[in-house]
Parts: structure tokens; C-alpha cells; sequence
């Protein structure tokens, strides 16, 4: 099973530094573009919070903090 997923993996894994930048900035702007289409805000349960703090990439990964 492992196998089938891993035609799809093999692009990704080739890219280079310059196609990951280009792949996080459209998702930025496809991100933007949805978040747009929301109506309301929608609160997080506590749990997903912390999920996804807890996935959250380094700070230094985003830049200099503000």
C-alpha cells in the first residue's frame, strides 16, 4: 500500500529550494483566496488549537519576529 502513494510523493521530494518557494507562495495566495469565500470566522475547538501549535514550524523558519 505504501507503494501507491509514492508516484505522488517523488515530485516533491525532487524539488528544489527555488520550487518549494514558489509551491508556499501559491498556497499562501490560494489560502488567501479561500479565506475570502469564508462568511464567518469559525472557532477552533481547544484540541485543533493545540494540534496545530503543536505542528507549527519553528519561528525562525518565518522570518524575524515582529
Amino acid at each position: 500500500m505504501g507503494r501507491l502513494f509514492q508516484p505522488l510523493l517523488f515530485p516533491r521530494a525532487r524539488s528544489t529550494a527555488d520550487d518549494v518557494h514558489k509551491q508556499v507562495e501559491f498556497l499562501k495566495a490560494e489560502n488567501e483566496l479561500l479565506r475570502k469565500r469564508v462568511v464567518a470566522r469559525c472557532a477552533l475547538p481547544v484540541l485543533s488549537t493545540a494540534a496545530l501549535a503543536e505542528n507549527a514550524p519553528s519561528a525562525s523558519l518565518n522570518g524575524p519576529a515582529s
